[in-house]
């Protein structure tokens, strides 16, 4: 094989690469420019580093409505009720969602996250809480049951999961479960190793089963029963989130909620669902049944991804920071923030307000810790 314009065809990819990170993708000065010290300073592997960790594809548009009329309709619906805000003809249900407002707009206008009231919340801090009312949602249904988890182990957990997702499915309840690829492999679970849920009837999807996009993945954690009770927060599916891994105690935070924001849970899994398996089950009423009223609490459903060009729900904390008066208090395993995070909290901090953050004594990525006590650290001097 005559290898002679090999070092030609690497400069020329990378070159192209260059271009596409300056003037196509728009990166932040700080990624920009590490890349392109990587694609020279690497000339033989830099770009296929960044084949596989570099690439945005912002500019794709992977979560779609597949049916142009439910387009038209959410279109409709987002909208007026931001014309409804910017027209200041909004009024809310509780009174304290006021102070808000300001933010609520925001997340309205860069995620489309429809404000929805009269939920109730229930608050889960201990893994056995909320995989037991988990259960106890999936028991109770009648129609379907939607999960998306980002890890779900073969272990005790994940297979009573699958387990109890099998009985509904042979009872005739439609079942449909998403998962990260690249999260689930790590424990052992796969569409092979749940297959008692496809020989039942259920739905498996698997999201981004290759490894080449290593660096975009979803981490999302939603459970949909009947489109009636939902399911969100910190806790993947797996025997460590119950406190029975080396680590021990798992503190983290998860939610079980009911009312209308149900809805925009629904409605998420069905975007990420239908780019998955380019199945579309469609706005129907069986889905999105009228949910009533079982709360007082106001919510919005903000959410990010690759697709996005801008990352909403940082903006959002970025947003709620800078309108601190009193306090800012975060709780968190990971805390990596970017120069925009760390302005606002430093000048929140500079300004008077309480700002007090709150990390694991025990990493589960060490790494990850490390870094986190470098910015914990700049944030303290």
């Amino acid at each position: 094989m005559n290898l002679e314009f090999l070092p030609a065809i690497i400069l020329i990819l990378n070159s192209i690469f260059a271009v596409t990170i300056v003037f196509f993708e728009r990166r932040n000065p700080t990624a920009a420019l590490a890349w392109l010290v990587v694609l020279f300073s690497l000339p033989s592997i830099g770009f296929v580093l960044y084949l596989i960790f570099g690439q945005n594809y912002t500019r794709q548009r992977m979560f779609v409505i597949k049916e142009q009329e439910d387009r038209r309709f959410l279109r409709e619906t987002f909208e007026e009720q931001y014309r409804e805000f910017t027209d200041r003809r909004y009024r809310f249900a509780t009174p304290e969602a006021e102070e808000f407002r300001e933010t609520i707009v925001l997340l309205l206008r860069n995620n489309r996250a429809f404000l929805t009231e009269e939920n109730r919340i229930d608050l889960y801090t201990r893994g056995e809480d909320k995989f037991d009312a988990l259960f106890a949602a999936i028991r109770g249904a009648r129609d379907h049951i939607h999960l998306e988890y980002f890890i779900l182990n073969n272990d005790d957990l994940g297979r009573a999961v699958v387990r109890a997702l099998a009985e509904k499915a042979r009872e005739g309840v439609e079942v449909r479960l998403l998962f990260d690829a690249m999260g689930t492999r790590a424990g052992g679970g796969s569409r092979k190793a749940f297959s008692e849920l496809t020989d039942a009837g259920g739905k498996i999807g698997v999201f981004f089963p290759s490894v080449y996009r290593v660096n975009y993945r979803n981490h999302r954690k939603i459970a949909v029963i009947d489109g009636t009770v939902g399911f969100i927060g910190g806790f993947n599916i797996g025997d460590d989130y119950l406190g029975k891994g080396p680590l021990g105690p798992w503190r983290d935070t998860a939610f079980r909620v009911t009312g209308k924001a149900v809805q925009l849970l629904q409605l998420r899994f069905f975007l990420d669902w239908h780019y998955v398996t380019d199945e579309y089950p469609g706005l129907l009423p069986r889905y999105f049944p009228d949910p009533g009223s079982s709360g007082t609490t106001p919510v919005q459903i903000v959410s990010g991804g690759p697709d996005t060009r801008w990352n909403a729900i940082k903006e959002g904390y970025i947003k709620l920071i800078n309108s601190a008066r009193e306090s800012v208090y975060i709780q968190t395993p990971y805390f990596i923030p970017d120069e925009s995070v760390t302005d606002a909290l430093r000048l929140a901090a500079l300004s008077g307000v309480d700002v007090r953050i709150m990390i694991p004594c025990k990493p589960d990525h060490p790494f990850v810790y490390w870094a986190t006590l470098s910015f914990v650290g700049d944030l303290l001097d």
